[in-house]
Order: structure tokens, then sequence, then C-alpha cells
């Protein structure tokens, strides 16, 4: 078989291809010590925010009060723990209930249930729409503050509150921890290679190559690239995904609040 990179095969896999990219351009960190965490709330957001945020914003008088304020979804503050659970979720590594979810006014809808997974063994399904967890409303939460409530260590329960159509149904579920590949594939038929991309974690690259080798080696001709679940992940990595497909062509140009641009090319 030929060194991998889709230029090797047919070009009629192109017309095939569904492929989106979700990007997280990167977590900024104060250069300087600024003697509280809410300084350097302050310090990010006036530097760094995409627009200028007026002083009534900045001066408020808590953190939650700050981002309240902002009132942007993309917008919120981890603590360390939840930072790592962050990190540990773009490996798709995490300790949960093992639900991919999509956020909606009255909670979490639960997308797809995860294989083996104790929200299958509880019989949560895809379209259940999770408002409750342990007597707190997810209504209005950010994703990021609603999904830490549902999830937690290995072992602890959640007692959650779902919609499913017109009934209210409870569960108590118990968290444990899962691993799931950021890449999957099957063949369709006898010449479509299906590839899954869960998100953009550090061995993503890696993987990805694999799969698809295995299944050019099974006869895929052509290709279905779904990233209906992906969560997003590093910037890095989607953007040495998109160099398959793109080469070294440009796959992102953002702007700051100054209106200067920066291109990102695949790689």
């Amino acid at each position: 078989m030929p060194k991998f990179g889709f230029k090797h095969f047919s070009k009629n896999w192109q017309r095939l291809v569904a492929f989106a990219l979700a990007f997280i351009i990167g977590i900024a960190n104060p250069a300087v010590a600024l003697g509280s965490t809410l300084d350097e709330v302050r310090y990010l957001l006036e530097t760094q925010y995409v627009k200028t945020l007026d002083s009534s914003v900045l001066n408020a008088s808590s953190v939650e009060e700050i981002l309240k304020k902002v009132g942007d979804p993309h917008t919120d503050f981890f603590t360390r723990s939840e930072f790592q659970e962050f990190l540990d979720s773009m490996n798709m590594s995490f300790s949960g209930i093992g639900v991919y979810i999509q956020q909606e006014p009255r909670g979490l809808e639960i997308t797809s249930v995860i294989k083996g997974s104790p929200a299958e063994e509880a019989k949560l399904q895809a379209g259940d729409i999770i408002i409750e967890a342990d007597g707190r409303s997810l209504a209005g939460l950010s994703q990021e503050v609603a999904t830490g409530l549902v999830r937690g260590p290995e072992g602890t329960t959640v007692n959650i509150v779902v919609l499913r159509g017109e009934e209210r149904l409870k569960f108590k579920v118990t968290r444990r921890n899962i691993e799931v590949p950021t890449v999957t594939g099957e063949m369709l038929d006898k010449s479509i290679g299906y590839v899954a991309i869960e998100s953009f974690g550090t061995d993503t690259k890696e993987t990805f190559q694999q799969v698809v080798k295995d299944l050019y080696k099974k006869g895929a001709k052509a290709w279905i690239i779904d990233l209906r679940n992906n969560t997003g992940g590093y910037l890095d990595t989607a953007l040495e995904l998109a160099g398959f497909f793109i080469g070294e062509q440009t796959a992102l140009i953002t702007k700051d609040r100054s209106q200067k641009a920066t291109e990102y090319k695949g790689v």
C-alpha cells in the first residue's frame, strides 16, 4: 500500500465526504500573576475578549456575575478540576453516565447513548432531555456547568429527571470511568468507508490514519466522515485532520477585536 494520504484514492471520494470542523482556538493564560482569580478573569476579558466590554461588566463583584453580564454561552470559567475534566473529555476519557449531549433550553438533550455505559443499562434513550441533576434544574445553565452536574467520580450516583416526549421520568445512575476511541470506522456496503470522529484529541490523527488504512484494505473507495457528535478539541489536531483533505491550504481565518486576521493552514 502507498504511503497513506487521501491523494492516493480515487477522486470520487471527494463528492461523498461530508466534513465540518469544530475548533477550540485555545485557552489563554495571563502573562502575569494579578493577585486573585477575579482580577485574572477581568484581565483576560479586558485584553482578549472579541469586543470591548463595558466597565459595568468588568467591575462586577464576582466571576459568576461577570460571566452573567457578558452573556456569551461560549465564555465560561473552569476551576482546576473542571479544566482537567475538560482536557480528559477531548481524549474521550471521563467519568460519567455515558451519553453524548447537546444543549437545549430545558437542559441537555441526549443525542446518543454509548454502548455498554451506565446510561444504556439504565435505559436512557437518544432524544431524552435531562432537565434536572440531583435536584438542580439544568435550564439556563451553560453546557459546561450542566454537563459537570451530570458527570462525577466513578462509583458515585446521580439522580436525574428526564423528559421523554410528554413523560417525566426519574433515573438513578451510577457513574463509571468511560473511555471511547476518538475515531471509529466500519464498511457500508462493499465500497464505502464510514468514519466517525468523536473528538480532536491527542491521538486522533494516528487513530484516524489507522482506521482509514484498515477500511482501505477492505475495499473502501468512497468515504463518509461523520462529525455529528464531535465535541471539538485541540486546534492543532483539527488542522492535522484538515490536512488530509486540503493539504496546506487555508483551513480557517480568525479575526481579533482589532480585525487583525490570523490564518491557519492544514498540516
